[in-house]
């Protein structure tokens, strides 16, 4: 799963996906799980999943965390994008009749 955030640090907006990793590390940073985040993010919350996705999509950002927030004109959750499900292999078992 994946989070669709649209940031602007002053040079216009930018589509980012936080992967796992970002959430990953806001889970860490913030003692909870991504999962429990229904009730909505907070502003801290937002620029620091956005802080992590710049860093992985090689975005460059301040060295610090407080550095990017003071230049982060804004930020928005577009959305969560949830992985395609897997479809099961057909099994081992299967005889050529049933697979037409």
């Amino acid at each position: 799963m994946k989070l669709r955030l649209e940031l602007d640090l002053g040079d216009g907006p930018i589509e980012l996906l936080a992967g796992t990793y970002a959430l990953v590390a806001w889970e860490r940073r913030h003692q909870g799980r991504v999962f429990d985040i229904a009730d909505g993010l907070g502003l801290e919350d937002l620029c620091f999943i956005a802080y992590e996705a710049c860093k992985q999509a090689k975005v460059v950002v301040p060295a610090t965390f407080d550095d990017f927030c003071k230049r982060v004109e804004s930020v928005q959750p577009r959305g969560w994008v949830m992985p395609t499900p897997i479809r099961p292999a057909a099994s081992d078992d299967a005889t050529p009749s049933s697979l037409s």
